[in-house]
C-alpha cells in the first residue's frame, strides 16, 4: 500500500504538472496568436496608400477603424526619427513625444524585421506596456515603424478565457523575466522580475517546471512555455501547499475508494486530458497551414474555446491570402512603374545624346518663332554662350539673301507638314559678333507640341569651293571654245590648201589623192565640230 500511494503521489504529481504543462503550452499559444494577429494586422496597414501619399490624418481614421476590432490596444506610427506622428491614443494632431521604446523601434528600422518587444514605459500613459513593432516599407527603405501596444490586462483578458487550473497564478513574464501580466490582478506587480529560481530555470529549455523553495509549504511548483514568435514565457505557479491538499485529497479517496476509485479518477483525466491534447492537437495543422500560407482547413474540436481559436486561424487565414493578392498586385505595379520609369530615362537619355551629339546645329522653335533650346554645335555655330540662344528671334539668325529677305520663321512655319523646308541654301547666318555666314537649314514640324525642329548648317566652305569649281568650269569652255575655233580654221586651211593644189595638177591620180585626203581632212573637221 506505500508503494501503491507513493506511486500514486507521484504520479498525480507528474500528472498536475504535465496537464499544467499543456495549459501554459496552450495559453502561450494564444498569446502568439494574439501576437501573430497583431502582426499581420500591422502587416495589412502597412500597404495602405494613405502612407504612400503621407496622408497621415487618413491613416489615422483607418487604423482606428481597424482598432474597433481591438479595444484596448493602441495603435502608434513612427518616422525614422524615432518620433510618434500617430498615436490613436490622442486626437490627430496632438503633439507626440519620442517612441518610448527607441532602441528596438531603431532596430526594426534597420533590420526592416517584425519585433516583439519587452516592457517599457509609455511616454503618452506613463504606463509599462509592450508592442509588436512593424516595418512600413517602401522603395527597399523603412519609412515608418508600427507599433500595436498592448497593456497587460489586454493580454490577461486573453488568458483569462482559456482554463486555467484551479488555484493557479498564470503570469507572463517578457524577455528580461519582468511580470507582463498577472492573474493575482495587481498592476503594481508589473515590471516586478521574476525569483532568481524561476529567472533561471527559464534559461533551461522551451518548457520546464521550477521548484521554488519555501518555508515548510509555503514554495510554489511553476509550470512555464517559452513563445516561439518573441521572447515572452508563460508561467503557471501552484503553491505547493495547494498542489500537496489536492494530492492528499486524491490520495484520500484512493485509499478509501480503493482501486477502483482510483482508476475511475485515472480514467477521468486520462479523458480531460485527452479532450485538451486532442484540441491543441486539432489545432496544430491549421496553424502549420496558416504560417505556410495554405488553406485552412478546421477539424472537429472537442473544446469550444480551441474551436473559436480555430475560427480566428481561419479568418486570419483569408485575410493573409486577401492582403498577400494586394501586396502582389502592388508589387507588380510598382515593378511595371519602375520599368517604365527607366524605359523613359533611357529613352530621354538616348534622344538627349542625339541632340546634343549630332554634328549639325538643332534648334527648337517655339510657335512665337523664338528659340526654346539649342545644341552646343548651333551655339558654337553662332558664337553664343551655353543656354543664351533661348529666348532669341528665329529670323535673328537666319535671314533669306536678296534686298527684301521674307520672314524665314514664316517660310518655315507655313511649309506643309511634314514636307520640311527644301531648298534653304540661300540663307545667311548672322554670328554673335556681326558677322554673317552662309547656312543651310532644314525645319521640320512638331505639330503636338507646336514646336519647329531647325537643322543648321554652315555652308560657307561649300559655297567657296562651288564658286571656284564654277570659276574653273568657264575657264575651261573658254579654252575649248578657243582651242576648238583654232583647230577649225587650220583644218579649213589644209583643205582649201588640197583643193588649190589638186586643180593645178594634171595628173589625175595625183588629183584624186589631194581631193581624197581632202574629204579626210573635212571628215576630221566634221568629228570635231561634233565633240567640241
Amino acid at each position: 500500500m506505500v508503494a501503491l500511494f507513493l506511486h500514486s503521489y507521484g504520479r498525480e504529481r507528474a500528472g498536475i504538472e504535465r496537464a499544467s504543462q499543456d495549459v501554459s503550452r496552450a495559453l502561450m499559444q494564444a498569446i502568439d496568436r494574439e501576437l501573430s494577429s497583431a502582426r499581420a494586422a500591422l502587416q495589412a496597414l502597412a500597404t495602405s496608400p494613405s502612407l504612400d501619399a503621407h496622408d497621415l490624418r487618413a491613416f489615422h481614421a483607418q487604423a482606428i477603424e481597424v482598432l474597433h476590432s481591438r479595444p484596448g490596444n493602441v495603435l502608434v506610427a513612427s518616422d525614422p526619427g524615432l518620433r510618434q506622428v500617430i498615436n490613436t491614443g490622442l486626437p490627430f494632431g496632438a503633439p507626440l513625444p519620442r517612441h518610448g521604446n527607441a532602441g528596438q523601434i531603431r532596430s526594426v528600422f534597420a533590420t526592416g524585421r517584425p519585433m516583439v518587444s519587452d516592457l517599457y514605459l509609455g511616454p503618452t500613459v506613463n504606463r509599462l506596456l509592450s508592442s509588436v513593432d512593424v516595418p512600413v516599407v517602401r522603395g527597399g527603405q523603412v519609412r515608418y515603424v508600427l507599433s500595436m501596444q498592448y497593456f497587460g490586462e489586454r493580454l490577461g483578458a486573453i488568458l483569462e478565457r482559456q482554463q486555467a487550473p484551479p488555484g493557479a497564478t498564470v503570469t507572463i513574464y517578457d524577455g528580461k523575466a519582468r511580470i507582463v501580466w498577472s492573474s493575482r490582478a495587481r498592476r503594481a506587480e508589473v515590471g516586478q522580475r521574476a525569483s532568481s529560481a524561476l529567472a533561471a530555470g527559464f534559461t533551461l529549455g522551451p518548457e520546464g517546471t521550477v521548484d521554488e523553495p519555501g518555508a515548510d509549504e509555503a514554495g510554489l511548483v511553476t509550470v512555464f512555455s517559452h513563445s516561439s514568435l518573441s521572447d515572452w514565457t508563460v508561467a503557471i505557479a501552484l503553491q505547493r501547499s495547494v498542489l500537496n491538499a489536492s494530492l492528499w485529497r486524491a490520495l484520500e479517496w484512493i485509499v478509501v475508494g480503493g482501486c477502483g476509485l482510483l482508476a475511475l479518477g485515472a480514467g477521468l483525466v486520462a479523458l480531460i486530458g485527452t479532450r485538451i491534447e486532442a484540441a491543441l492537437r486539432g489545432l496544430v495543422h491549421p496553424a502549420v497551414a496558416l504560417g505556410h500560407g495554405e488553406q485552412v482547413v478546421l477539424p472537429p474540436l472537442p473544446l469550444d474555446e480551441a474551436l473559436d481559436v480555430g475560427h480566428a486561424l481561419v479568418q486570419t487565414a483569408a485575410l493573409l491570402r486577401e492582403r498577400t493578392i494586394q501586396r502582389d498586385e502592388a508589387e507588380h505595379a510598382e515593378r511595371i512603374l519602375r520599368e517604365a520609369k527607366r524605359a523613359v530615362e533611357r529613352s530621354e537619355a538616348f534622344l538627349r545624346g542625339i541632340f546634343e551629339e549630332t554634328p549639325d546645329g538643332i534648334l527648337l522653335v517655339g510657335h512665337d518663332g523664338r528659340v526654346t533650346r539649342a545644341n552646343v554645335q548651333v551655339e558654337r555655330m553662332f558664337g553664343y554662350a551655353a543656354g543664351a540662344l533661348e529666348g532669341l528671334a528665329l529670323d535673328a539668325l537666319l535671314v533669306e539673301s536678296g534686298e527684301t529677305p521674307a520672314s524665314v520663321y514664316e517660310r518655315m512655319r507655313k511649309a506643309p507638314a511634314r514636307s520640311g523646308m527644301a531648298g534653304t541654301t540661300h540663307l545667311r547666318g548672322l554670328r554673335h559678333d556681326g558677322i554673317a555666314f552662309a547656312a543651310d537649314a532644314m525645319a521640320n514640324p512638331l505639330p503636338e507640341r507646336a514646336l519647329l525642329i531647325v537643322t543648321v548648317r554652315d555652308v560657307s566652305a561649300g559655297w567657296e569651293q562651288e564658286e571656284a569649281l564654277r570659276q574653273t568650269l568657264e575657264d575651261k569652255n573658254t579654252l575649248l571654245k578657243e582651242l576648238y575655233h583654232r583647230v577649225k580654221n587650220n583644218l579649213q586651211l589644209i583643205i582649201s590648201l588640197f583643193n588649190l593644189q589638186a586643180r593645178t595638177l594634171t595628173d589625175g591620180h595625183a588629183q584624186r589623192a589631194l581631193f581624197e585626203a581632202a574629204n579626210r581632212v573635212r571628215a576630221m573637221s566634221l568629228v570635231h565640230e561634233r565633240l567640241y
